[in-house]
């Protein structure tokens, strides 16, 4: 197979020289023949980095990493679609067409099973200390198992509902993210859900189409390779009677990160021409390994996720991708093809330590630190039939006119999403002033007597504390008037944050109000 290297290498590695940002190289590898497990799946390195393991439609294979000479492979094990090495490097766990897990002693070759679901494997990884596995499906299940001794328990009240695309283990927490863009971090111990986002698009009207993602191998930050598409909100697509607009149904491809601990996502970066069909996140989080096939030419690029985004690092390749792996350590990078070979590359400039020179050239100056709540999928979906009031904000040690600052930053959030009609201010004072409600101390009771008077579906209430000299907590809770129940609460916590930092805090509790 032969795999060209474009000036795009070249170009970065004399900016590099010269003091520029650092791009990593790709140098060619091993080839390995992998057509005996028929059609590639998957492929994965050892957490040492000596193994290289792929799944395929017949089979598993595995071969040492560094001389592509084999080590066990069974070309009649059934259709693989997932797979995983545990600790160490003795076992692989492999998730199958057929919905079994089945673990394999790599020292003897002797398989069983370890779970059973109803449907296809779509995901599968194995805790650092070996000792517990977890695999999702089709449907958005998920299991967890122990590697010797089978099924521990299925986790529930997720909300995943579509193919279950990233799993990954960190300590006693498990990340797991579906194809309905539903991310959710587990206690393991616990077996219950630690916090549920909805991955969305920082831009109001606009959605992701996922077409990839990865973790890093810290499972610090989530990366999702999609399509990012502007809702119709004129014209006969849009089911509307108002004109279409240039940029209705607009796409841009884009990779979209997401903090695990802080469940924030970040601006998405686009890539251009790239559509990121396979991808693979280095370590430090710096870099994603994607493939693309752009005008039916498949390559290989090295992207940089620090500020805009860099397209470090670009091969062309001879055939399209069906999956991509790096090694923990970043040293080495596998591309499987759809005929069956597997290439690796050594790689130069990925480690922990150059993403961490890398960041610090590219970064900006240091800003507030903004952070999601537990909770941070939408609040209020299907509000379009009706309004929305935001009513004022109470504040805690701070001037009150604060709270009805929040309000009005709430409120013009949500006056951009097409989900959302807002009820103007001047609305909800006037029926305040008919009811004689005074505009603070207002409750869920109050909240509904308003909302029925404005004839809205929602009405948001809250409060804002600061903490310190520069932290802030910006909570808010909806009430739906029909039912004159809670729907739920959403909170964003500011850190090293000033009045003036407000508006970005505010831009992010929006996303867990609205979609």
């Amino acid at each position: 197979m032969r795999y060209v290297l474009t000036l795009t290498v070249l170009v970065a590695a004399f900016e590099a020289g010269v003091g520029a940002q650092p791009a990593p190289a790709l140098y060619p590898g091993k080839d390995v023949d992998a057509g005996g497990i028929g059609r590639i799946n998957d492929v994965a390195f050892s957490n040492d980095g000596r193994l290289l393991a792929a799944a395929g439609g017949r089979g598993y294979g595995v071969w040492d990493a560094q001389t592509g000479n084999p080590i066990r492979s069974d070309g009649s094990a059934g259709g693989v679609q997932r797979l995983a090495f545990g600790a160490q490097g003795t076992f692989l766990a492999l998730g199958g067409e057929d919905g079994r897990v089945r673990v394999v002693d790599l020292r003897s070759g002797t398989a069983r099973d370890a779970a059973k679901h109803a449907k296809a494997i779509t995901a599968i990884a194995v805790a650092a200390d070996g000792r517990t596995g977890a695999s999702g499906d089709v449907d958005g299940n998920i299991a967890l198992w122990d590697p010797e001794r089978g099924l521990i328990a299925p986790l529930k009240d997720g909300g995943q509902k579509k193919d279950i695309i990233v799993l990954s283990f960190t300590g006693n927490t498990l990340l797991s993210a579906s194809k309905d863009l539903q991310v959710v971090a587990w206690d393991v111990s616990g077996k219950r859900p630690l916090r549920r986002s909805t991955l969305q698009s920082t831009i109001t009207g606009r959605t992701l189409v996922p077409s990839a993602a990865s973790v890093d191998p810290a499972g610090e930050k989530l990366v999702v390779g999609a399509q990012l598409v502007s809702e119709p909100r004129g014209g006969a697509l849009a089911g509307r009677t108002g004109m279409a607009r240039p940029e209705d149904l607009r796409r841009d491809n884009v990779l979209a990160p997401y903090v695990t601990n802080s469940g924030m996502a970040s601006d998405a970066i686009k890539t251009g021409d790239y559509l990121a069909e396979k991808m693979a996140l280095g370590p430090g989080s710096c870099f994603a390994f994607f493939t693309s096939n752009f005008r039916d030419q498949p390559r290989l690029h090295v992207w940089g996720l620090v500020e805009l985004g860099d397209d470090l690092t670009r091969l062309d390749l001879q055939g399209r991708t069906a999956a991509i792996a790096i090694e923990p350590a970043g040293h080495l990078v596998a591309v499987a093809a759809e005929t069956g070979r597997i290439r690796t590359w050594t790689v130069s400039g990925a480690t922990p330590a150059d993403c961490e020179r890398y960041a610090k050239k590219s970064a900006p100056k240091t800003g507030p630190v903004i952070t999601l709540g537990t909770e941070t999928s939408p609040l209020i979906t299907g509000a379009s039939g009706g309004g929305v009031a935001v009513l004022r904000f109470e504040t805690s040690g701070l001037d009150a006119t604060l709270g009805d600052a929040v309000a009005e930053m709430i409120a013009g959030e949500l006056a951009n999403s097409p989900q959302v009609k807002v009820i103007e201010r001047g609305a909800i004072d006037k029926i305040l002033k008919e009811m004689e409600i005074q505009r603070s101390g207002l409750t869920e009771a109050d909240a509904v007597k308003i909302g029925r008077g404005l004839n809205a579906k929602a009405v948001l209430l809250g409060g804002v504390r600061r903490f310190g000299a520069s932290t802030f907590l910006v909570n808010t809770r909806a009430v739906d008037v029909e039912t004159q129940r809670v729907l739920g609460s959403r909170e964003v916590t500011c850190e090293s944050c000033t009045e003036s930092d407000l508006p970005r805090a505010i831009n992010a509790l929006r996303r867990a109000i609205v979609p």
